[in-house]
Protein backbone atom coordinates (compact mmCIF):
# COMPACT_ATOMS: atom_id res chain seq x y z
CA UNK A 1 0.00 0.00 0.00
CA UNK A 2 1.31 3.48 -0.88
CA UNK A 3 1.54 5.12 2.55
CA UNK A 4 1.83 8.65 1.16
CA UNK A 5 -1.40 8.22 -0.77
CA UNK A 6 -3.10 6.83 2.30
CA UNK A 7 -2.00 9.74 4.47
CA UNK A 8 -2.94 12.48 1.99
CA UNK A 9 -6.32 11.02 1.19
CA UNK A 10 -9.14 12.64 3.05
CA UNK A 11 -12.60 11.68 1.85
CA UNK A 12 -16.03 12.23 3.31
CA UNK A 13 -19.32 10.69 2.26
CA UNK A 14 -22.55 11.88 3.78
CA UNK A 15 -25.81 10.03 3.45
CA UNK A 16 -28.97 11.90 4.29
CA UNK A 17 -32.44 10.52 3.91
CA UNK A 18 -35.93 11.91 3.99
CA UNK A 19 -38.77 9.38 4.22
CA UNK A 20 -42.39 10.22 3.52
CA UNK A 21 -43.63 10.59 7.07
CA UNK A 22 -47.32 10.24 6.28
CA UNK A 23 -47.44 8.14 3.14
CA UNK A 24 -44.74 5.47 3.10
CA UNK A 25 -42.18 3.73 5.29
CA UNK A 26 -38.88 4.71 3.68
CA UNK A 27 -36.14 3.00 5.68
CA UNK A 28 -32.37 2.70 5.51
CA UNK A 29 -32.03 -1.09 5.46
CA UNK A 30 -28.24 -1.35 5.56
CA UNK A 31 -25.02 0.40 4.54
CA UNK A 32 -21.34 -0.40 4.11
CA UNK A 33 -18.21 1.31 2.79
CA UNK A 34 -14.75 0.66 1.40
CA UNK A 35 -11.52 2.65 1.03
CA UNK A 36 -8.75 1.39 -1.25
CA UNK A 37 -5.39 2.78 -2.44
CA UNK A 38 -4.58 1.76 -6.01
CA UNK A 39 -6.19 -1.03 -7.99
CA UNK A 40 -8.62 -1.86 -10.78
CA UNK A 41 -11.80 -2.81 -8.89
CA UNK A 42 -13.48 -1.26 -5.87
CA UNK A 43 -16.21 -3.41 -4.28
CA UNK A 44 -18.56 -2.67 -1.39
CA UNK A 45 -20.16 -5.76 0.14
CA UNK A 46 -23.49 -5.92 1.97
CA UNK A 47 -25.92 -8.57 3.15
CA UNK A 48 -28.34 -9.95 0.54
CA UNK A 49 -30.78 -7.28 -0.64
CA UNK A 50 -34.57 -7.52 -0.58
CA UNK A 51 -36.46 -7.31 -3.87
CA UNK A 52 -37.83 -3.90 -4.86
CA UNK A 53 -35.48 -1.78 -2.77
CA UNK A 54 -33.21 1.09 -3.90
CA UNK A 55 -29.40 0.90 -3.94
CA UNK A 56 -27.37 4.12 -3.71
CA UNK A 57 -23.62 3.98 -4.38
CA UNK A 58 -21.54 7.07 -3.49
CA UNK A 59 -18.06 7.06 -5.02
CA UNK A 60 -14.93 9.21 -5.39
CA UNK A 61 -11.40 8.88 -6.79
CA UNK A 62 -8.51 11.23 -6.03
CA UNK A 63 -7.11 10.63 -9.50
CA UNK A 64 -10.33 11.65 -11.23
CA UNK A 65 -10.72 8.37 -13.10
CA UNK A 66 -14.20 7.42 -14.31
CA UNK A 67 -15.26 3.78 -13.83
CA UNK A 68 -15.81 1.80 -17.03
CA UNK A 69 -18.64 0.02 -15.21
CA UNK A 70 -20.52 0.14 -11.91
CA UNK A 71 -22.47 -3.09 -11.49
CA UNK A 72 -23.95 -5.40 -8.91
CA UNK A 73 -22.41 -8.83 -8.41
CA UNK A 74 -25.24 -10.07 -10.66
CA UNK A 75 -23.99 -7.82 -13.54
CA UNK A 76 -26.80 -5.24 -13.36
CA UNK A 77 -25.56 -1.70 -14.05
CA UNK A 78 -26.23 1.27 -11.79
CA UNK A 79 -27.11 4.70 -13.23
CA UNK A 80 -25.24 7.93 -12.49
CA UNK A 81 -27.55 10.43 -10.76
CA UNK A 82 -25.10 13.32 -10.32
CA UNK A 83 -21.36 13.76 -10.76
CA UNK A 84 -18.69 16.43 -10.29
CA UNK A 85 -15.18 16.46 -11.75
CA UNK A 86 -13.01 19.55 -11.22
CA UNK A 87 -9.29 19.77 -10.69
CA UNK A 88 -8.05 16.22 -10.24
CA UNK A 89 -10.71 14.36 -8.26
CA UNK A 90 -14.06 12.87 -9.30
CA UNK A 91 -17.19 12.22 -7.22
CA UNK A 92 -20.36 10.51 -8.43
CA UNK A 93 -23.58 9.23 -6.92
CA UNK A 94 -25.07 6.14 -8.60
CA UNK A 95 -28.41 4.41 -7.99
CA UNK A 96 -30.36 1.27 -8.86
CA UNK A 97 -34.12 1.10 -8.19
CA UNK A 98 -36.17 -2.08 -7.84
CA UNK A 99 -33.13 -4.21 -7.06
CA UNK A 100 -33.49 -7.98 -7.23
CA UNK A 101 -33.34 -10.07 -4.09
CA UNK A 102 -29.95 -11.50 -3.19
CA UNK A 103 -27.54 -8.80 -4.42
CA UNK A 104 -24.49 -8.78 -2.13
CA UNK A 105 -22.12 -6.18 -3.61
CA UNK A 106 -21.56 -3.33 -6.03
CA UNK A 107 -18.29 -3.25 -7.98
CA UNK A 108 -16.74 -0.23 -9.71
CA UNK A 109 -14.23 -1.25 -12.39
CA UNK A 110 -11.45 1.19 -13.36
CA UNK A 111 -7.81 1.98 -12.67
CA UNK A 112 -7.86 4.24 -9.63
CA UNK A 113 -5.52 6.24 -7.43
CA UNK A 114 -7.21 6.58 -4.03
CA UNK A 115 -10.86 5.50 -4.13
CA UNK A 116 -13.63 5.61 -1.57
CA UNK A 117 -17.22 4.36 -1.78
CA UNK A 118 -20.34 3.81 0.31
CA UNK A 119 -23.32 1.59 -0.53
CA UNK A 120 -26.79 2.04 0.96
CA UNK A 121 -30.01 0.04 0.59
CA UNK A 122 -33.38 1.76 1.14
CA UNK A 123 -36.91 0.41 1.23
CA UNK A 124 -40.10 2.36 0.50
CA UNK A 125 -38.85 4.01 -2.72
CA UNK A 126 -40.61 4.13 -6.11
CA UNK A 127 -39.61 1.06 -8.11
CA UNK A 128 -39.36 2.90 -11.45
CA UNK A 129 -38.03 6.37 -12.40
CA UNK A 130 -37.52 7.39 -8.75
CA UNK A 131 -34.87 10.10 -9.32
CA UNK A 132 -36.29 13.60 -8.91
CA UNK A 133 -33.75 16.39 -8.25
CA UNK A 134 -29.95 16.67 -8.04
CA UNK A 135 -27.32 19.26 -7.20
CA UNK A 136 -23.55 19.49 -6.81
CA UNK A 137 -20.90 21.96 -5.72
CA UNK A 138 -17.12 22.30 -5.71
CA UNK A 139 -16.46 24.05 -2.40
CA UNK A 140 -12.92 24.87 -3.44
CA UNK A 141 -9.68 24.82 -1.45
CA UNK A 142 -9.62 26.08 2.11
CA UNK A 143 -7.46 25.58 5.22
CA UNK A 144 -8.71 25.36 8.78
CA UNK A 145 -12.38 24.86 9.61
CA UNK A 146 -14.73 25.62 6.76
CA UNK A 147 -18.32 24.99 5.79
CA UNK A 148 -19.24 22.86 2.81
CA UNK A 149 -22.52 22.22 1.00
CA UNK A 150 -23.89 20.77 -2.24
CA UNK A 151 -25.99 23.75 -3.45
CA UNK A 152 -29.78 23.79 -3.42
CA UNK A 153 -31.75 21.37 -5.55
CA UNK A 154 -34.82 22.61 -7.39
CA UNK A 155 -38.13 22.27 -5.55
CA UNK A 156 -39.09 18.64 -4.99
CA UNK A 157 -41.88 17.06 -7.03
CA UNK A 158 -43.64 15.62 -3.99
CA UNK A 159 -43.58 15.60 -0.22
CA UNK A 160 -41.61 13.05 1.77
CA UNK A 161 -38.91 12.25 -0.78
CA UNK A 162 -35.71 10.40 0.10
CA UNK A 163 -32.81 12.85 0.08
CA UNK A 164 -29.30 11.43 -0.26
CA UNK A 165 -26.31 13.73 0.12
CA UNK A 166 -22.62 12.94 -0.25
CA UNK A 167 -19.48 14.97 0.35
CA UNK A 168 -15.96 13.94 -0.63
CA UNK A 169 -12.82 15.69 0.54
CA UNK A 170 -9.28 15.19 -0.73
CA UNK A 171 -5.72 16.58 -0.55
CA UNK A 172 -5.73 16.66 3.25
CA UNK A 173 -2.50 15.76 5.05
CA UNK A 174 -2.85 14.51 8.60
CA UNK A 175 -6.04 14.18 10.62
CA UNK A 176 -9.25 15.94 9.57
CA UNK A 177 -12.51 16.27 11.52
CA UNK A 178 -15.84 16.12 9.72
CA UNK A 179 -19.03 17.56 11.18
CA UNK A 180 -22.43 17.18 9.54
CA UNK A 181 -25.08 19.85 9.36
CA UNK A 182 -27.64 20.20 12.14
CA UNK A 183 -29.45 16.94 12.90
CA UNK A 184 -27.11 14.57 11.08
CA UNK A 185 -25.41 11.68 12.86
CA UNK A 186 -22.39 9.51 12.08
CA UNK A 187 -22.96 6.03 10.66
CA UNK A 188 -19.48 4.64 9.96
CA UNK A 189 -15.90 5.59 9.08
CA UNK A 190 -13.01 4.23 7.03
CA UNK A 191 -9.31 5.16 7.13
CA UNK A 192 -10.06 8.65 5.86
CA UNK A 193 -13.79 9.00 5.37
CA UNK A 194 -16.99 9.50 7.33
CA UNK A 195 -20.55 8.42 6.55
CA UNK A 196 -23.55 9.98 8.26
CA UNK A 197 -27.31 9.97 7.83
CA UNK A 198 -30.37 11.77 9.11
CA UNK A 199 -34.16 11.48 8.95
CA UNK A 200 -35.08 15.04 8.08
CA UNK A 201 -38.84 14.54 8.42
CA UNK A 202 -39.55 17.37 5.99
CA UNK A 203 -43.01 17.02 4.45
CA UNK A 204 -42.79 20.04 2.16
CA UNK A 205 -41.31 20.29 -1.32
CA UNK A 206 -38.59 22.86 -0.69
CA UNK A 207 -35.05 22.68 -2.02
CA UNK A 208 -32.58 20.33 -0.29
CA UNK A 209 -28.87 20.86 0.34
CA UNK A 210 -26.47 18.43 2.09
CA UNK A 211 -24.04 20.45 4.22
CA UNK A 212 -21.66 20.46 7.17
CA UNK A 213 -18.16 21.55 8.20
CA UNK A 214 -14.66 20.10 7.95
CA UNK A 215 -11.64 20.89 10.11
CA UNK A 216 -8.22 20.26 8.50
CA UNK A 217 -4.64 21.45 8.80
CA UNK A 218 -3.82 22.17 5.15
CA UNK A 219 -5.58 23.37 2.01
CA UNK A 220 -8.18 20.83 0.98
CA UNK A 221 -10.90 20.53 -1.64
CA UNK A 222 -14.42 19.34 -0.82
CA UNK A 223 -17.17 18.23 -3.21
CA UNK A 224 -20.86 18.07 -2.26
CA UNK A 225 -23.61 16.09 -4.03
CA UNK A 226 -27.35 15.73 -3.43
CA UNK A 227 -29.99 13.53 -5.10
CA UNK A 228 -33.66 13.09 -4.17
CA UNK A 229 -35.86 10.06 -4.82
CA UNK A 230 -39.64 9.65 -4.96
CA UNK A 231 -41.21 7.50 -2.28
CA UNK A 232 -43.24 4.42 -3.16
CA UNK A 233 -46.45 6.34 -2.46
CA UNK A 234 -45.81 8.53 -5.51
CA UNK A 235 -44.49 5.89 -7.89
CA UNK A 236 -45.10 7.37 -11.40
CA UNK A 237 -46.16 3.93 -12.67
CA UNK A 238 -48.54 3.22 -9.79
CA UNK A 239 -51.93 1.99 -11.04
CA UNK A 240 -55.03 1.80 -8.91
CA UNK A 241 -57.49 -0.96 -9.70
CA UNK A 242 -60.89 -1.75 -8.27
CA UNK A 243 -64.20 -0.02 -7.63
CA UNK A 244 -64.42 3.32 -5.82
CA UNK A 245 -67.77 4.53 -4.47
CA UNK A 246 -68.15 8.08 -3.15
CA UNK A 247 -71.34 9.07 -1.37
CA UNK A 248 -72.32 12.55 -0.30
CA UNK A 249 -70.99 15.96 -1.24
CA UNK A 250 -67.36 16.30 -2.42
CA UNK A 251 -65.69 19.71 -2.70
CA UNK A 252 -62.30 20.12 -4.38
CA UNK A 253 -60.46 23.44 -3.97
Amino acid sequence: MNLFKLIRAGLLAICLWLPATAFSSTTLVQNANNFTVGGTTLAVTISATSAGNLLVFAFSDNGGNTPTSVQTNTAVSLTSAVSIHTGTALATLYYLPNVAAGVTSVIATFTFDVANAALMEYSGIAISSPLDQTSSKDNGFSPGTTAWDSSNTAALASTGELVVGCAFQWRSVGIETFTAGSGYTSVSTTNSSLFIENILNVVGTGAQNANGTISININSQTYGLTATFLSASVDPNLTLKGKVIIKGKVTIE
